[in-house]
C-alpha cells in the first residue's frame, strides 16, 4: 500500500534511532511516529486521539484546513478550544499513517496495544520538551490509549478523559473482532481480501450501532433482482464496507483490531485525575465496565449519556459529549 503524507508545517514526523520496545515482546528498530501540533502555541496541551481508523488529523486549522475526524468539538471556541490550548495527536503505529506500520516495515508487523500508543505519545512529548499536559482525551482506542498513558505516566497529565473505554475490552467485543480478524484469513489474494475487509467492517458496524437506531432509520421491505431480495441495510453495510477497504490496509487492519483486544490496565495505578464517558446503549463497552473501571481509579468517576448511536457516542452526540469536555477541561465540576 503506498501512502501519500499531507505535510504541513503542523504536521510532523518524529524518527526514533534507537529501538523501540513493544509490550508483548517485539520491537521496531526505526520507528517513526507521525503527529500534529496545533492550536495556541504557548497554552496548556492537550492529546487528542480518536479510534482506529482516526489520524493525527483531527480538525481543520490554519495550517491544514482539511476537515478532521472530530471538528465538531476541536477548533476556536469549541469545547477543545484550540485559542486556549495547544492540541497534540498521533497516527497510530501499526495504521496506515505517518507512524511505523506495514507500509513502511512490512508484514507481519509486530504486535502492538495502547501502551505502546501511549509510549509513542511520551516519545513525541520529549522530543517537544514537554514534561506535562493538561488533559488526555482519548476516544474508542484512543480512550484505551488516554487510560494506558494515565497509568504509565501519571505525572504527566492533570486528567484524562476516556470515552466509550474501560481498563479491559469485554469478551464479547474480541469474539466479534476475532471474527473479523478471521475473515482478513480467508484469502491471501488481494481482491478476496479486500472483499473480506469490507464485510469484516461490516459486521464491524453492527457493533458500534443500536437495534434501535437501525430499526429507526431502515425498512425491512426487499427490493427484488430476479428471486433474489435486496434491503436497505444491506446496501448500508455494502458501502460503509467497500470506503472501509479502500482507505484501510488490511494488514493495518488485523494488527489494530488486535490491539484493542490487547489493552489491560491496572486502575488502582492511575494517580491522575480520570473523567470516564459512555453511552448506556454501547453494545462494544458495556457501560457497567466503565463504572467497575471509575470505582477502581483513586480520582475516577464515570458519567452515563443515553444515545441511540451506542459506541459511537462521541462521534454524534456532539452536543452532549462537548458540554461535558467543556466543563471538564474548565475546571468545573462533571456530573
Amino acid at each position: 500500500m503506498s501512502v501519500t503524507l499531507h505535510l504541513s508545517s503542523a504536521r510532523r514526523v518524529l524518527h526514533i534511532s534507537q529501538p523501540f520496545e513493544l509490550l508483548w515482546g517485539s520491537r521496531l528498530e526505526r520507528a517513526t511516529i507521525g503527529y500534529e501540533r496545533f492550536g495556541a502555541e504557548d497554552g496548556p496541551i492537550i492529546v487528542v486521539q480518536g479510534g482506529i481508523s482516526a489520524d493525527a488529523h483531527v480538525a481543520s486549522h490554519d495550517d491544514d484546513p482539511r476537515p478532521g475526524w472530530w471538528d465538531a468539538l476541536v477548533g476556536p471556541g469549541k469545547p477543545i478550544d484550540t485559542s486556549r490550548f495547544c492540541v497534540i495527536s498521533t497516527d497510530w503505529l501499526g495504521g496506515c499513517g505517518a507512524s511505523s506500520g506495514p507500509w513502511s516495515h512490512g508484514a507481519p508487523f509486530p504486535a502492538v496495544a495502547p501502551a505502546d500508543q501511549a509510549a509513542a505519545i511520551a516519545a513525541v512529548l520529549d522530543s517537544l520538551r514537554v514534561a506535562r499536559i493538561e488533559a488526555f482525551v482519548g476516544a474508542s482506542y484512543g480512550g484505551m490509549t488516554a487510560l494506558a498513558f494515565a497509568e504509565r505516566f501519571s505525572d504527566r497529565l492533570r486528567r484524562a478523559i476516556a470515552i466509550g473505554a474501560a481498563h479491559r475490552p469485554d469478551a464479547r467485543a474480541v469474539a466479534w473482532r476475532s471474527l473479523q480478524r478471521r475473515m482478513l484469513k480467508l484469502s491471501p489474494e488481494e481482491a478476496p481480501r479486500r472483499e473480506a475487509m469490507a464485510l469484516a467492517r461490516a459486521l464491524a458496524m453492527l457493533t458500534y450501532r443500536t437495534r434501535a437506531e437501525l430499526s429507526a432509520r431502515f425498512v425491512v421491505t426487499p427490493s427484488w433482482d430476479g428471486a433474489e431480495a435486496h434491503f436497505p441495510i444491506e446496501r448500508y453495510l455494502e458501502a460503509r464496507g467497500e470506503a472501509w477497504a479502500q482507505a484501510m490496509d488490511p494488514e493495518s487492519y488485523r494488527v489494530l483490531s488486535q490491539a484493542l483486544d490487547l489493552h489491560a490496565v491496572e486502575p488502582n495505578r492511575i494517580e491522575a485525575e480520570v473523567l470516564l464517558i459512555g453511552a448506556r446503549q454501547d453494545e462494544l463497552v458495556p457501560i457497567e465496565d466503565l463504572w467497575e473501571c471509575a470505582r477502581r481509579i483513586p480520582r475516577g468517576k464515570c458519567v452515563e449519556l443515553d444515545s441511540i448511536y451506542g459506541h459511537d457516542v462521541f462521534l454524534k452526540e456532539t452536543a452532549s459529549v462537548g458540554a461535558l469536555l467543556r466543563r471538564a477541561l474548565g475546571g468545573e465540576a462533571v456530573r
